[in-house]
């Protein structure tokens, strides 16, 4: 039985499990506002999946998002400073 034997193969493969590793141990810094908000009330107000709202607290949740999400949190009365950025106020 052979062996791969490709450099690239195991380079790329190296690549992706460190990026996943890396990826699963450090959640973003929205994963707090996030489950401070919950997640049913998330995915329910922005119609999205369970698959998503993990990677939006895996990766951050999209800019085009954050206001709303922001709002969210404040008509809920949750507490989320991760969303507040300097580019919010312009």
């Amino acid at each position: 039985m052979e062996k791969w034997s490709s450099g690239n193969f195991t380079l790329v493969y190296d690549y992706q499990m460190r990026y996943l590793t890396q990826m699963s141990k450090t959640p973003h810094h929205h994963a707090a506002a996030l489950d401070r908000i919950g997640r049913q009330r998330v995915m329910s107000h922005f119609n999205i999946k369970t698959a998503a709202f993990s990677n939006w607290k895996a990766r951050g949740v999209p800019s085009y998002y954050i206001k709303s999400l922001a709002t969210l949190a404040a008509v809920h009365g949750v507490q989320a400073p991760e969303l507040y950025t300097k580019e919010m106020e312009s």
